[in-house]
C-alpha cells in the first residue's frame, strides 16, 4: 500500500509522456522561433526541476532526525 503511494506521488511529479508532447507542443505554439536547442533547453530545465522536486521528497525522511524511524516502523507494520 505504502509502495503504490510512493510510486504515484512520483509519477505525479515526473509525468507521463503525453505531458511531454504537450508541453512541447505549448512551447512549439508560443515561441515558434525557437530552434530546436533552445526548445530541448526549455525541456530539459522543466525535467531538472521535477527530479530536483522528487530528490528532496525522497531525502526528507533521512534528513529529518525521527522521520525516517517512523517511516520505517510504517512499512514494517504494513510489510
Amino acid at each position: 500500500m505504502i509502495e503504490k503511494t510512493v510510486f504515484k506521488i512520483i509519477e505525479l511529479i515526473a509525468g507521463n509522456t503525453d505531458q511531454i508532447f504537450a508541453f512541447v507542443n505549448d512551447l512549439k505554439t508560443k515561441y515558434p522561433n525557437l530552434d530546436n536547442d533552445k526548445l530541448a533547453k526549455k525541456v530539459a530545465n522543466k525535467v531538472k526541476r521535477k527530479c530536483a522536486i522528487q530528490g528532496g521528497l525522497i531525502a526528507i525522511p533521512g534528513a529529518i532526525p525521527g522521520v525516517g524511524s517512523m517511516v520505517q516502523i510504517g512499512i514494517s507494520l504494513f510489510d
